[in-house]
């Protein structure tokens, strides 16, 4: 019997195992740490970006986007990237202003970039933005997470939440790739109802409330940051979707 199943039966749902399996999942865990202090071109939250000469911070109706995160994809293990599909080298940066979620007519409110160059070509950017999130240096970990699952009795709901909380840890959720943790409903629908693209969508960095980074999304909601397999694919991260989810 391995360390899951024991687990199972600790928490009385030996008739929900076929379901507990099904709603594991693998993804990238980023941990986020407070510093004052982070050489250019490392991965963060918060903060101010680290970009190339020739990108600008991007703006909606003259306002500069709050910048969320910079993912340094050479900080991530090989094997990590291959399965997420990510790219070798190269920065990612989320830009979002702290409004959208998700309508069409909202695209302006979320930006993606993605720099292929070295550190060597970064510099740390300031601009007058309504809002600066606290700034963390991150590690990454890769895990195996339980997600949510509809569970028709209260009684057995208890037993599974307490069960996620027992592999997943109470921790909030910043993730690379595997499954949204979806709020509301179903986030990789509400990509394609929005935008319109029914491709095969899949979730490209989830960013949870987070009093750390002083991240507040709507009542302790998440961001889902969610692109095409087709897009992914090709490093076209400027098509990437946002979707926005609260209590």
């Amino acid at each position: 019997m391995n360390i899951l199943d024991n687990l199972i039966l600790k928490h009385g749902l030996q008739t929900l195992k076929e379901d507990i399996y099904s709603s594991l999942y693998t993804c990238v865990m980023v941990h986020p740490t407070r510093a004052d202090e982070l050489e250019v071109g490392t991965s963060k939250l918060g903060g101010y970006p680290d970009l190339p000469e020739d990108f600008y911070w991007p703006k909606q109706d003259g306002e500069y986007l709050q910048f969320i995160g910079q993912i340094n994809l050479s900080q991530l293990e090989g094997a990590w990237k291959q399965d997420l599909l990510l790219p070798d080298t190269g920065y990612l940066y989320f830009f979002y202003d702290g409004e959208a979620y998700g309508e069409a007519d909202q695209q302006n409110g979320w930006r993606v970039l993605f720099y292929e160059g070295t550190a060597d070509d970064l510099t740390a950017t300031k601009v007058d933005v309504s809002s600066i999130y606290l700034q963390c240096g991150v590690e990454f970990s890769y895990d195996i997470r339980l997600g949510d699952t509809y569970i028709e009795d209260d009684q057995l709901y208890d037993q599974f939440d307490a069960l996620m909380l027992e592999i997943n840890g109470n921790i909030p959720f910043h993730q690379i790739g595997g499954t949204a943790w979806d709020i509301q409903g179903d986030v990789l629908e509400e990509c394609q109802e929005f935008s319109g693209k029914k491709g095969d969508w899949q979730l490209l960095f989830q960013i949870d409330s987070d009093d750390q980074l002083n991240m507040m999304w709507g009542d302790v909601g998440i961001l889902y940051y969610c692109i095409e397999r087709q897009a992914l694919e090709k490093k076209q991260f400027e098509n990437t979707w946002l979707i926005m989810q609260c209590s």
